[in-house]
């Protein structure tokens, strides 16, 4: 290593020192001050430092964000920021101060950053600051804060009828590397509450018949059809139940043997013979030379999710930002249903892959959401299928579809019967 190189190594080691203690400066102010403080005079302190650079009681902080922003790092400012949004719209949260949430949105003034200023740094500032009000970071953030406060979805840039679906967007934020330690916690347990909510709801809703309680779904008496509809694809299996005996049953294969047997589990089948063949091929075609030199070895688990997320991929997003060919195909020449029970199968098989599922559908989502809803019907229902199928085939509630007259049959009417599990 020439003298030139090691330097400059030195240089870059010290400037990344200084970036990491600047934040650690920052975060650790807003942590303390939003605990402490009211929240008007915490969003008074948030809007002195980050778009006038100016904290006349916080020397330090405001020190910290100067050599910030003289690092010339944008990347490392935006995280900074994001981060900091979400330390407040936590504490907020959870104190009860919600109401605070759109006056820190508001805080992001195209007027006020639009401002110049013979500073230097403050012009940077307020440009850095301008570019992250147009990224995808502060969509994330609205869309986080809209489930808080419902008038910032008017705001987002994505169709009105992707609303009922939003958890998919909240779970690619949780999966995100990109994501701060506060932006996964946040969205993790909004996550858990929409999930959990939605899944009481559908059990009430299903128990009686729609009368008399909320419809998660939003599709009334169509959602109620679909559910007897998924039980009665069902019938007596357990698919949590035959995911589990598929890992035993492989655990000790070969990589090569465990992708065979990964095709019998799938067991992708359609009316049309034809549309069978294509998928299968196409599957198939998406493993087969997928981490060959492994073949003769033993599977291990991350060869297990490195091949599911591959067919996940294969079946949704492969053609990023497009749909895939075969989720296309799937969509519009086969009965939906079976994309959806290869999906659940695909995602039963461990919790990496059911996350990597929920982010695939979120780029679907945001490939969709640029159409009308009647555009893209089908794409909808799909949705509608898999929302409802992870909540129907879950081990969280049992379903069972009853015959009202079994001993008469002539009487064909069913009824739905839910049932938490213990």
């Amino acid at each position: 290593m020439s003298g030139s190189t090691i330097v400059y190594w030195v240089e870059e080691r010290l400037r990344q020192g200084s970036v990491e203690q600047s934040q650690r400066i920052i975060y650790n102010y807003f942590l303390d001050v939003v605990k402490r403080a009211t929240p008007g005079r915490v969003l008074k302190d948030f809007q002195a430092l980050f778009l006038h650079l100016d904290l006349p009681h916080g020397h330090r902080v405001q020190q910290a964000l100067q050599d910030l922003v003289a690092s010339y790092n944008e990347q490392e400012f935006r995280y900074t920021l994001q981060r900091c949004c979400y330390i407040l719209v936590n504490n907020w949260t959870v104190s009860g101060h919600t109401d605070f949430i759109v006056p820190l949105i508001d805080v992001f003034s195209p007027s006020l950053l639009r401002k110049t200023s013979s500073s230097l740094k403050l012009n940077t500032l307020r440009t850095w600051v301008y570019n992250f009000v147009k990224s995808d970071a502060f969509e994330a953030l609205r869309l986080f804060c809209s489930h808080h406060v419902p008038e910032l979805f008017a705001e987002l840039h994505i169709a009105p009828w992707s609303k009922r679906f939003s958890v998919y967007f909240l779970a690619a934020q949780y999966s995100s590397a990109q994501s701060s330690q506060e932006q996964r916690q946040a969205a993790a347990t909004l996550i858990g509450t929409i999930k959990r909510e939605f899944r009481q709801n559908l059990a009430l809703f299903t128990a009686r018949q729609g009368e008399r309680a909320v419809d998660p779904t939003g599709l009334g008496s169509q959602a109620l059809d679909l559910v007897q509809q998924m039980l009665e694809r069902r019938g007596d299996r357990n698919y949590q139940a035959v995911a589990e005996r598929f890992l035993d049953h492989v655990s000790e294969l070969s990589f090569w043997d465990f992708k065979v047997e990964l095709m019998n589990y799938l067991d992708f089948a359609d009316d049309d013979p034809t549309l069978s063949e294509v998928a299968q091929t196409l599957m198939w075609s998406a493993i087969a030379d997928l981490q060959s030199g492994h073949h003769d070895r033993p599977v291990t688990a991350i060869l297990v999710i490195k091949t599911c997320k591959r067919l996940i991929s294969c079946l949704t997003t492969e053609e990023k930002p497009k749909p895939s060919e075969l989720f296309t195909t799937l969509l519009h020449q086969s009965d939906p249903l079976n994309l959806v029970v290869l999906l659940l199968k695909l995602a039963l098989l461990c919790t990496v892959t059911h996350t990597y599922l929920e982010s695939c559908l979120a780029e679907l989502l945001r490939y969709y959401s640029d159409f009308d809803e009647g555009q893209c019907g089908a794409f909808i229902q799909l949705m509608n299928l898999i929302t409802l199928a992870a909540n129907i085939y879950s081990d969280e509630t049992r379903y069972n579809l009853v015959a009202l007259d079994p001993f008469n049959s002539s009487v064909r009417e069913k009824r739905i019967f839910s049932q938490a599990r213990c």
